[in-house]
């Protein structure tokens, strides 16, 4: 198994970087979180897919060894992930019949659809619709690294998207953050990674998380 799903975070204390994120999201778990859509934003490998795999198992949507691919198979019938580039108004419109569905086993379904700025404008009128009368046993949530492309138009005024979603912001961690990070399973996985070029590694991973882990799998690997 890859190191970026081996080492997951399972629980929102094992993610790194994002202790504002994870407030906003625990904030919002004690007020009610079903019947809600949330929108992820933030730089590409902060852990936006990751924080929303943890709050489905947080909410006894997917279990332990639910890996993230196993659930884009679509094998946990409580929890849909869609790729917004791949999404037609036919596929949204689906999802709407999907949602009006009893639960199978869990209290929540989920839908985790990646890289929202990429839906294209059909798709897009298609899920706000759907978004107006989400059911109260469901959490919608939308990653993006484009945020502004779905809050404001050209003018700078709020579209539906900024009003219907809950924004939760992601930064990156810092060095020192990952560093630590890679040391923690550099050690698990050899013993000893005493002689590692983590400072190199984080230098080019630039903040993404899951840059530096597969920069981290080389180096293990070359050893």
């Amino acid at each position: 198994m890859r190191l970026v799903e081996k080492y997951r975070p399972k629980t929102f204390s094992d993610i790194i970087g994002q202790e504002k994120a994870v407030a906003r999201i625990e904030a919002l778990l004690k007020r009610g979180i079903g019947g809600r859509a949330l929108l992820f934003e933030g730089p590409s490998g902060v852990g936006k897919t990751t924080t929303a795999l943890v709050l489905a198992r947080h909410l006894g949507i997917v279990r332990d060894n639910e890996t993230l691919q196993v659930v884009q198979m679509g094998s946990n019938l409580d929890i849909r992930f869609y790729r917004a580039k791949e999404m037609d108004q036919r596929a949204v419109e689906e999802l709407r019949d999907w949602l009006a569905l009893s639960n199978w086993q869990a209290p929540y379904k989920m839908v985790i659809i990646d890289e929202a700025q990429t839906m294209t404008k059909g798709a897009t009128d298609a899920l706000l619709s759907v978004l107006e009368t989400l059911p109260e046993r469901a959490v919608v949530i939308l990653t993006t690294t484009e945020a502004e492309a779905l809050q404001d138009d050209l003018f700078g005024r709020q579209t539906p998207f900024g009003s219907r979603c809950i924004q939760v912001s992601f930064v990156k961690p810092s060095n020192a953050e990952i560093a630590e990070r890679l040391v923690e399973i550099a050690f698990k996985e050899c013993g000893n990674g005493a002689t590692l070029p983590y400072r190199e590694i984080v230098q080019e991973g630039k903040g993404n998380v899951r840059a530096c882990l597969q920069l981290l799998e080389t180096a293990l690997v070359a050893r």
